[in-house]
């Protein structure tokens, strides 16, 4: 299965722990890391992921904004509207997501078996009263961004790149 992760040299070894707990649980992956930032500045990391004897692509991300309306600043930067590329840098049927500090517990093997084939993405609910309650919002339902399981052909078919970096 295609893992994906987005960071900067800032969050290597957020990345590090989060690719050694998906490890500890799982084999037959291949890793997708988009990272902002030239991959000559990521050589160390690199080497990390050769010891492990890890299946891996390095993208250097940036290059893939410039073609789009993209003004992001604060919380809204580069590694977190990264995932939106992945359908297009992608070959595969589908693509898990996780954010940097995503610690893995367990298998992720049902994910591969999911049947969403006329669905975007798979997504889990979290639960946020709080937050429902502090900013008045009408909706209970929040989705948590840093787990995203990708189709990566509806994702190109629905144009969603384009919807949400307009």
């Amino acid at each position: 299965m295609e893992i994906a992760f987005s960071f900067d040299i800032n969050y290597v070894n957020q990345t590090k722990v989060s690719i050694s707990s998906l490890y500890k649980h799982n084999s037959d992956l291949s890793l997708l890391l988009l990272v902002v930032g030239k991959k000559s500045e990521f050589q160390n990391f690199e080497q990390w992921l050769k010891n492990k004897n890890a299946v891996y692509r390095i993208i250097e991300i940036d290059d893939y904004f410039d073609n789009t309306a993209f003004k992001g600043s604060g919380r809204h930067i580069k590694t977190v509207y990264s995932k939106f590329f992945i359908p297009e840098i992608s070959t595969n049927e589908r693509t898990l997501y996780l954010d940097s500090d995503t610690f893995v517990k367990s298998s992720i093997t049902e994910l591969n078996n999911l049947s969403f084939s006329n669905k975007i993405l798979a997504m889990a609910i979290t639960p946020t009263n709080d937050l429902v309650e502090h900013y008045k919002l009408t909706t209970e339902k929040f989705y948590n961004d840093g787990v995203v399981l990708l189709n990566n052909k509806m994702c190109r078919s629905f144009n969603l790149k384009e919807k949400i970096l307009k």
